[in-house]
């Protein structure tokens, strides 16, 4: 009896400590502002500026829109300087869509909250430091 007690003791300790380790290296994303819940969220990781905002990206990740709200856990492998951009993807053809101007149609928006004026945002306006530990940022879409 002893021996299974242990048994399991060692089981539940080892799944712990795995599941500290996944929670590390994450950074969890509160999108706020969409208009509504059509669609989908779609999150762009970049971990150079070639291609920023929406090319080139080293991850491409889509969550649920749930009341004008979107929760998003990313999971990154290594440290280094990174940026995010967000997008409403209102019409879920998994692209941002621009107008006649170069201006999205969608709702938009990028790590460190950076107001999106009349030029696009650049890699370095949006980059953050990520050490390993788990971080937390909310970004705030903008519509034109």
């Amino acid at each position: 009896m002893k021996f299974k007690k242990s048994i399991l003791i060692c089981a539940f300790v080892l799944l712990k400590t795995q599941m500290t380790i996944a929670q590390a290296n994450t950074v969890t994303l509160d999108v706020v502002g969409f208009k509504n819940n059509d669609g989908k969220c779609l999150v762009y990781v970049h971990d150079k500026k070639d291609g920023f905002p929406n090319k080139n990206q080293i991850k491409e990740i889509y969550f649920p829109i749930v009341d004008k709200r979107c929760v998003a856990t990313i999971t990154l492998d290594t440290t280094g300087v990174y940026s995010i951009t967000v997008l409403h993807d209102e019409n879920s053809n998994n692209q941002m869509d621009d107008n006649f101007f170069g201006k999205p149609k969608e709702g938009f928006g990028v790590s460190n909250n950076r107001i999106i004026t009349f030029k696009r945002p650049k890699f370095e306006d949006a980059a953050f430091m990520f050490n390993g530990q788990p971080l937390h940022a909310i970004i705030k879409l903008n519509y034109y």
